[in-house]
């Protein structure tokens, strides 16, 4: 840090107007800022430890300002390592920095939440002031190349000195060394005034001031070449009309005489179009002619196609009516054969059926005139021999016999006499006309 105090205390003749340090550490390098007096000092400081120390430094200080967070070319999380050397605390990793400094211990690594460079400056609505100069101090070794890529060049022009304390060698994670982002500013119009590097090995410190001429000269340039490659284009336009304008004369020419012989075209063109509309109209009345005959001949034809179908239709409606009379003349005659074959049948059975009558009734009045016999010879029998119990039980068993075989005969009559009767019904219903 004395180093940046050196190359500070430089500008102490300079109006200074906002002064901005990126990686302001604890503050206790604050008194090198009161000898410069700028207008606004704004200290930002990633380590919250360093941060917190820090803002207790400088809250008596009106023109102060802290924010409490660490910087990166994108805003978002962060890896931030914390060492034995708290100079070291940030960033960068463990690897390069054990090279020069042995006995660095890593004890804590946490991530944290880093806004960006463009965005913190934004915020910070610096504005150019006559007669002043703002100040930018990037003191985060081994970020300032990507930081300083981050910034648009409306944004680092803003400020009239950059104070930058690098590193040698590329060290991890970014891999970018002080000489490449003093390039960088060069490139953006600044000239270097002073450089620490011989004083120190490993954190170069230089010491850049914006070159407003340079600028202005390069956007000249810059505006110079555009309004060239304008007035080229211009030219080029120019050029382009003119030889457009001769082929447009040419074609105007072209398209004059073209006009003179279109003219004796549309002459020939009028004559032979009166002759087409005479031949046309003679065409048009045989056209007419042939219209009226074809139209006699269509409707001729759709009267004879009408007749056609009507015939069609009565025929088919008449070979229908011929088919349906002889599917009934058969389905007649089927029904009149089966009618004889079933007359013949029930004949059959009524004759089967009465000649059993009869024999039943013969058997019936046989039997009629046999029980009063049997009835008296049992009586008498009865009265004579009580003693024959056995012939009169032989006897009583067999007119229960007769008795049983009578009703059953009486119920077969009957029987019979059901189906002649529903057989001669029959026979007197198909026999009706």
């Amino acid at each position: 840090m004395n180093a940046l105090f050196e190359y500070l205390a430089t500008l102490a003749d300079q109006p200074l107007g906002t002064l901005v340090h990126i990686g302001a550490g604890n503050g206790r390098d604050l008194e090198g800022y009161d000898a410069l007096a700028p207008d606004r000092l704004v200290l930002v400081e990633g380590d919250p430890d360093a941060a917190a120390e820090l803002q207790r430094r400088v809250a008596h200080l009106p023109w102060a300002e802290v924010h409490a967070r660490p910087v990166a070319a994108q805003a978002g999380p962060l890896a931030w390592n914390r060492y034995t050397l708290p100079g070291l605390n940030g960033p960068l990793q463990t690897g390069t920095l054990s090279a020069f400094y042995p006995r660095l211990r890593l004890f804590e690594s946490r991530t944290l939440d880093a806004v960006a460079l463009p965005e913190l400056l934004a915020g910070l609505s610096l504005e150019l002031e006559p007669g002043r100069v703002h100040v930018l101090v990037l003191d985060v070794p081994g970020q300032e190349g990507s930081l300083l890529a981050s910034l648009p060049q409306q944004q680092i022009v803003k400020f009239g000195f950059v104070l930058l304390r690098g590193v040698r060698e590329a060290l991890l994670p970014w891999g970018c060394a002080s000489t490449q982002a003093v390039g960088q500013l060069r490139a953006s119009c600044f000239d270097v005034m002073a450089d620490a590097v011989e004083q120190e090995p490993l954190w170069p410190v230089t010491l850049l001031r914006f070159n407003a001429q340079r600028h202005q000269t390069e956007q000249l340039e810059q505006r110079l070449q555009s309004i060239q490659a304008a007035l080229e284009a211009s030219n080029k336009i120019a050029a382009d009309r003119a030889t457009q304008i001769q082929q447009l004369t040419l074609a105007r020419d072209e398209q004059a005489k073209l006009a003179s012989e279109q003219t004796k075209l549309a002459t020939d063109r009028q004559a032979q179009l009166e002759s087409l509309t005479q031949a046309k109209a003679a065409a048009d009345k045989i056209a007419a002619e042939r219209a009226a005959q074809i139209e006699q001949l269509n409707q001729a034809k759709a009267a004879s196609d009408k007749t056609a179908a009507d015939r069609a239709a009565q025929i088919q409606q008449l070979t229908l009516a011929r088919d349906e009379q002889a599917k009934l003349a058969g389905e007649q005659t089927k029904l009149a054969t089966d009618r004889q074959a079933l007359m013949a049948e029930r004949q059959t059975k009524i004759d089967a059926l009465t000649k059993e009558k009869a024999q039943v009734v013969s058997e019936r009045d046989a039997l009629a005139k046999e029980k009063p016999t049997l009835v008296a010879a049992r009586d008498e029998q009865t009265k004579l021999a009580r003693e024959a119990n056995q012939r009169k039980t032989a006897l009583d068993a067999e007119l229960a016999e007769i008795s049983a075989r009578y009703g059953l005969l009486q119920e077969e009559l009957i029987k019979a006499e059901a189906q002649i009767e529903l057989i001669a019904d029959l026979l007197l219903r198909d026999s009706r006309p």
